[in-house]
Order: structure tokens, then sequence, then C-alpha cells
């Protein structure tokens, strides 16, 4: 697994951790994975790390995509940001 730029929550607050995720965790800890769309960590993550998504990887895709071209999508691409800048629902 590379190592991918993720926080973890302790008595202190929330930090930066350079370790791997199944390394550091202990059971029923908790952590935030900061990840680019086309990372696709989920398969390469073990069984028993759930991961929730806050926005549609395939949106987030999407409006990537669309950026160089903004003049000729600008009503998807205006639709896309609204919803990437949404708050996020549990």
């Amino acid at each position: 697994m590379s190592m991918i730029f993720w926080a973890v929550k302790d008595e202190k607050g929330w930090h930066r951790s350079d370790r791997r995720i199944d390394e550091t965790l202990n059971h029923k800890e908790k952590c935030i994975l900061f990840i680019g769309a086309y990372h696709d960590i989920k398969k390469k993550l073990p069984k028993d790390i759930h991961v929730m998504e806050v926005k549609d990887t395939e949106k987030v895709k999407e409006y990537q995509r669309l950026l160089p071209f903004y003049n000729k999508n600008r009503e998807r691409f205006k639709e896309l940001g609204g919803y990437l800048t949404s708050q996020v629902e549990r």
C-alpha cells in the first residue's frame, strides 16, 4: 500500500500520520483519509476498515473532466460545482 495523507484523532485532537492505516489504528478507532477521486484505495484496505465517501466519486471525476471545457458545459459544470460545495450529508 502506498503512503497516503490521512489523519487520526486521539486525546490531543486530529493529527497527520505517515504510517500505514492498518499498522496504526486500534480496534474501533476512526481516522479520516484524504485522497483524490482517482485513487482506488478501497480495494487495498483490510476488509475490517469501513470507508464512507463524503461525495460521489463519479461526480468528482466528471467535474474534473469538464474543467478544460467549462465554456461548452457551463450548466453541468455549475450543477456539479454546487454539489461539490454543498454540505456533506451523513
